[in-house]
Protein backbone atom coordinates (compact mmCIF):
# COMPACT_ATOMS: atom_id res chain seq x y z
CA UNK A 1 0.00 0.00 0.00
CA UNK A 2 1.27 3.22 -0.85
CA UNK A 3 0.27 6.39 1.94
CA UNK A 4 1.45 8.77 -0.17
CA UNK A 5 -1.80 8.47 -2.67
CA UNK A 6 -4.57 10.38 -1.20
CA UNK A 7 -7.86 8.53 -1.47
CA UNK A 8 -9.97 11.09 -0.17
CA UNK A 9 -11.25 14.06 -1.92
CA UNK A 10 -9.82 17.34 -1.33
CA UNK A 11 -12.25 19.79 -0.16
CA UNK A 12 -13.01 22.32 -2.02
CA UNK A 13 -11.96 26.08 -1.71
CA UNK A 14 -13.83 28.19 -0.21
CA UNK A 15 -16.20 30.75 -1.94
CA UNK A 16 -15.57 34.86 -1.07
CA UNK A 17 -18.44 35.83 0.67
CA UNK A 18 -20.27 38.11 -1.22
CA UNK A 19 -22.36 40.65 0.86
CA UNK A 20 -24.13 43.49 -0.39
CA UNK A 21 -23.81 46.94 0.54
CA UNK A 22 -26.26 49.14 2.85
CA UNK A 23 -27.47 50.80 -0.08
CA UNK A 24 -27.61 47.98 -2.51
CA UNK A 25 -29.57 46.24 -0.03
CA UNK A 26 -31.91 49.12 0.81
CA UNK A 27 -32.65 50.01 -2.74
CA UNK A 28 -33.86 45.97 -3.55
CA UNK A 29 -35.76 46.38 -0.72
CA UNK A 30 -37.55 49.41 -1.64
CA UNK A 31 -38.03 48.40 -5.36
CA UNK A 32 -39.39 45.39 -4.00
CA UNK A 33 -42.28 47.39 -1.95
CA UNK A 34 -42.31 49.82 -4.89
CA UNK A 35 -43.37 46.94 -7.10
CA UNK A 36 -45.70 45.53 -4.62
CA UNK A 37 -47.58 48.53 -4.41
CA UNK A 38 -47.70 50.11 -7.70
CA UNK A 39 -48.49 46.94 -9.51
CA UNK A 40 -50.83 45.31 -7.15
CA UNK A 41 -54.22 45.45 -8.57
CA UNK A 42 -53.24 48.45 -10.03
CA UNK A 43 -53.57 49.75 -13.79
CA UNK A 44 -50.25 50.05 -15.64
CA UNK A 45 -49.97 53.33 -17.17
CA UNK A 46 -48.47 56.19 -14.67
CA UNK A 47 -47.18 52.75 -12.92
CA UNK A 48 -44.72 51.84 -14.81
CA UNK A 49 -42.93 55.04 -15.59
CA UNK A 50 -42.66 55.69 -11.88
CA UNK A 51 -40.98 52.33 -11.61
CA UNK A 52 -38.81 52.89 -14.86
CA UNK A 53 -37.48 55.84 -13.09
CA UNK A 54 -36.58 54.30 -9.77
CA UNK A 55 -35.00 51.81 -11.23
CA UNK A 56 -32.96 54.23 -13.31
CA UNK A 57 -32.51 56.54 -10.97
CA UNK A 58 -31.63 53.40 -8.80
CA UNK A 59 -28.53 52.15 -11.21
CA UNK A 60 -26.91 55.66 -11.28
CA UNK A 61 -26.47 55.89 -7.85
CA UNK A 62 -25.09 52.57 -7.31
CA UNK A 63 -22.85 53.20 -10.41
CA UNK A 64 -19.49 54.98 -9.37
CA UNK A 65 -18.70 58.54 -11.24
CA UNK A 66 -15.84 57.37 -12.95
CA UNK A 67 -17.35 54.20 -13.76
CA UNK A 68 -16.15 54.20 -17.85
CA UNK A 69 -19.77 52.93 -18.49
CA UNK A 70 -21.26 56.16 -18.07
CA UNK A 71 -18.98 57.18 -20.94
CA UNK A 72 -20.57 55.23 -23.29
CA UNK A 73 -23.07 56.01 -25.74
CA UNK A 74 -24.43 52.42 -25.46
CA UNK A 75 -25.52 53.08 -21.76
CA UNK A 76 -27.41 56.74 -22.66
CA UNK A 77 -29.40 55.11 -25.05
CA UNK A 78 -30.23 51.90 -23.11
CA UNK A 79 -31.44 54.71 -20.20
CA UNK A 80 -33.02 57.06 -22.31
CA UNK A 81 -34.68 53.67 -24.28
CA UNK A 82 -35.88 52.25 -20.52
CA UNK A 83 -37.36 55.75 -19.53
CA UNK A 84 -39.00 56.26 -23.30
CA UNK A 85 -40.64 53.35 -23.16
CA UNK A 86 -41.86 54.13 -19.37
CA UNK A 87 -43.03 57.56 -20.47
CA UNK A 88 -44.79 55.66 -24.01
CA UNK A 89 -46.70 53.16 -21.52
CA UNK A 90 -47.56 55.98 -19.83
CA UNK A 91 -49.09 57.48 -22.34
CA UNK A 92 -50.76 54.60 -23.69
CA UNK A 93 -51.94 53.02 -20.75
CA UNK A 94 -53.60 55.82 -18.71
CA UNK A 95 -55.85 58.20 -19.35
CA UNK A 96 -54.64 59.19 -23.01
CA UNK A 97 -58.31 58.24 -24.54
CA UNK A 98 -59.88 60.75 -22.07
CA UNK A 99 -57.39 63.53 -22.87
CA UNK A 100 -57.94 62.80 -26.40
CA UNK A 101 -61.45 63.43 -26.23
CA UNK A 102 -61.15 65.87 -23.82
CA UNK A 103 -59.11 68.23 -26.91
CA UNK A 104 -61.08 66.80 -29.69
CA UNK A 105 -63.73 68.54 -27.45
CA UNK A 106 -62.01 72.00 -27.40
CA UNK A 107 -61.26 71.83 -31.00
CA UNK A 108 -64.70 71.12 -31.62
CA UNK A 109 -66.13 73.57 -29.56
CA UNK A 110 -63.43 76.55 -30.79
CA UNK A 111 -61.52 76.78 -27.54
Amino acid sequence: MNPSISWGAKAPAAAPAFRLSVLLSSLLASATVLSDYLFWHESTGMNVLAYMVFLVGAHLVVLPRHAPVRRTLRFWVAVLGCVGSGALVAWYGSGQPCWRRWLRACCWWGW
